[in-house]
């Protein structure tokens, strides 16, 4: 769920930090083709007014450019300012206060009668008299215009940015939602709910459709495993009962073998042997029984620490016995919601492992603790251990390590792992140093 959040995050922010370069960059070009567009219009209106005014020379020489030049000042008919100086640097009319530009177009700075400093855009040309005529107009009004224009597209920008952020919270919270269901359902499945399904709405849209089909999948497989389980079962009571009638027909001829005798002790091994392939059937039979899940129903409070404590007392002397020492470090109070005999026989088949594969002398630590989020049941030894890359082959099913004189079938550690599984736990081979170490943590406070 957590990535999941993370991806709908990144799918949000990836779109919104798109949106907004998009949207910058066409600010910005917009705001560089606002300025060159206003520019051209201004040289334009500039342009107009030089040519007229140099129409007035041609017609009336300077004389009659000096009256209209007054002519305009004195009427302020437009926004232009004019300057007239003579071959020799005279000024000879116009009243724009500025040092006389160089011929063509130019940016200019004026001062007011306040004698404050101006930008403004001009264009100067030269009669036919060696006289320069400047016609210029101030530049705020276009950079006012463009600051306004500026200021209300930064203002619609973050309009939007935020329109954005929240139609991305809410894409991802619906995203979240939505295949929140299909992780929950999955999880379920995974733990054993087989009948576990995923939501379905009325809008029938793409998560719906996708939704309808991993149902029907779910279906098909929990018809298949059921069916599995069935033909598993019945081949186990099968041949569960034929080998029980061998048995008493070996227990029946041993009873009437002679005593010490050859044919007494060959029926012995095989009645042996028979027992083995029964506690082998047995073994399978009780993992796909924790692995379906069933057993989930019967879970109830249980007191772990008096469970452990028990077993413990009772390995002690075994373990004596067996010229190996067990230490116990159990924590009161501790509980969990469980099945008290599937949680006994993690620590009977662990503590079996352990006495099994250990030489005598070996230390055998046995402990229980709780943390505010978890229950931590480790057994240690002091033996050779598992090199690290057997650890995870030794928890499969059927798989035997060489290690001593072990003569089991390989479903100890496979039957810990899939109870601690039913449970909600995790377990974990670790290196002791020396020894192996197994740790099994349950979460507190959750339901299995």
């Amino acid at each position: 769920m957590v990535e999941t959040a993370r991806t709908a995050r990144q799918i949000t922010l990836f779109f919104i930090g798109c949106f907004t370069l998009a949207t910058l960059a066409l600010g910005i070009g917009a705001d560089l083709i606002g300025k060159r567009i206003v520019i051209e219009q201004l040289d334009e209106e500039i342009a107009a007014e030089v040519q007229s005014l140099l129409t007035v020379a041609g017609k009336g020489g300077a004389p009659a450019m000096k009256w209209a030049l007054r002519r305009r000042d004195d009427r302020g008919v437009n926004n232009f300012g004019y300057l007239l100086v003579g071959s020799d640097g005279r000024r000879l009319g116009g009243e724009l206060a500025t040092m006389p530009p160089g011929l063509g177009w130019a940016n200019i700075q004026f001062r007011d009668p306040d004698g404050e400093q101006h930008a403004a855009r001009a264009q100067t040309a030269m009669l036919r008299d060696g006289a320069r005529l400047t016609v210029a107009t101030e530049l705020a009004p276009a950079e006012e215009m463009r600051n306004t224009l500026l200021s209300l597209f930064l203002a619609g920008f973050c309009i939007m940015l935020a329109i954005g952020l929240a139609g991305g919270a809410l894409f991802g919270r619906t995203i979240r939602a939505r295949l929140g269901s299909v992780t929950r359902a999955a999880r379920s499945v995974t733990e054993g709910d087989l009948d576990q399904r995923i939501a379905v709405s009325d809008r029938q849209d793409e998560f719906d459709q996708l939704a309808t089909t991993l149902n029907s999948m779910l279906d098909r497989n929990a018809a298949l495993i059921e069916n599995l389980r069935h033909v598993s079962s019945d081949i186990a009571h099968d041949l569960r009962t034929p080998i029980m009638r061998l048995r008493l027909r070996f227990e029946q001829a041993l009873a009437k073998a002679e005593e010490d005798s050859e044919e007494a002790r060959q029926i012995d091994r095989s009645i042996a042997d028979i027992d083995a392939i029964l506690s082998l059937f047995a073994a399978l039979l009780r993992i796909a029984e924790i692995e379906s899940g069933a057993l989930h129903a019967y879970f109830h409070r249980v007191d772990l620490s008096a469970t452990v404590s028990l077993l413990a007392d009772s390995y002690i002397l075994v373990a004596q016995d067996s010229g190996r020492s067990l230490s116990c470090q159990i924590d009161g109070d501790t509980t969990l919601i469980g099945d008290t005999e599937l949680l006994a026989q993690i620590v009977v088949n662990l503590l079996e492992n352990a006495l099994r594969h250990t030489p005598e002398g070996s230390v055998i630590n046995l402990g229980l603790t709780r943390t505010e989020a978890q229950t931590i049941l480790t057994i240690a030894d002091d033996g050779p251990g598992i090199a690290e890359y057997d650890r995870e082959r030794a928890v499969q099913r059927f798989s035997k390590l060489a290690r001593g004189t072990d003569k089991g079938h390989g479903l100890g550690l496979n039957l810990v792992a899939a109870i601690t599984a039913a449970h909600g736990g995790t377990m974990e081979l670790l290196d002791n140093r020396p020894g192996l170490m197994v740790m099994i943590k349950f979460p507190v406070g959750q339901k299995p």
